[in-house]
């Protein structure tokens, strides 16, 4: 996939477990115990989708840049 995306962290699911941090290195950040976007073009798609995947809360959306469609979750 060479899609070009961005993603989204709904800060009022996430409990700050950092998996995204280890899945999509310098994408995303951790603020007041909580994850946030630190950089929309770090990482790769796939990258992304497994931060994504395995966020136990499902806390992290995947949106198509282009059509700003939902990719995940759908």
């Amino acid at each position: 996939m060479n899609k070009k995306v961005e993603v989204e962290v709904d800060s009022s699911k996430c409990v700050g477990t950092m998996m995204c941090m280890y899945e999509a290195k310098g994408v995303f950040a951790l603020s007041g115990g909580k994850a946030k976007v630190k950089r929309q073009e770090a990482g790769s798609m796939e990258s992304k989708m497994e931060a994504a995947e395995n966020c136990p809360v499902s806390a992290i959306k995947i949106i198509d840049k282009d059509t700003r469609e939902q990719i995940f979750p759908t």
